[in-house]
């Protein structure tokens, strides 16, 4: 399918209607990865890494929470380093 858009005047592109109702994964708010191949650009959905240890960045974000403003940021992280 291809379809003409326009580059507007803050270099943003609006995807035509016909595309987006095509391909179920655009939405508002949605990331995407864009890739300069020769003199195209092809957008896909971007995929987070399998392995990011989500448990592991929420608990340490549930920790910060706790700690509020009774702790510095700088110096919570330097602790949490230190005893791994």
């Amino acid at each position: 399918m291809i379809k003409t858009a326009i580059i507007r005047e803050r270099n943003q592109l609006t995807i035509p209607e016909e595309i987006r109702k095509h391909l179920i994964w655009i939405n508002p708010g949605t990331a995407v990865n864009i890739l300069a191949v020769d003199n195209s650009l092809i957008i896909q959905p971007h995929v987070a890494f399998e392995n990011t240890p989500w448990e592991k960045i929420i608990s340490t974000m549930k920790k910060i929470a706790k700690a509020g403003k009774k702790v510095s940021l700088s110096k919570f992280i330097l602790k949490d380093r230190l005893s791994h």
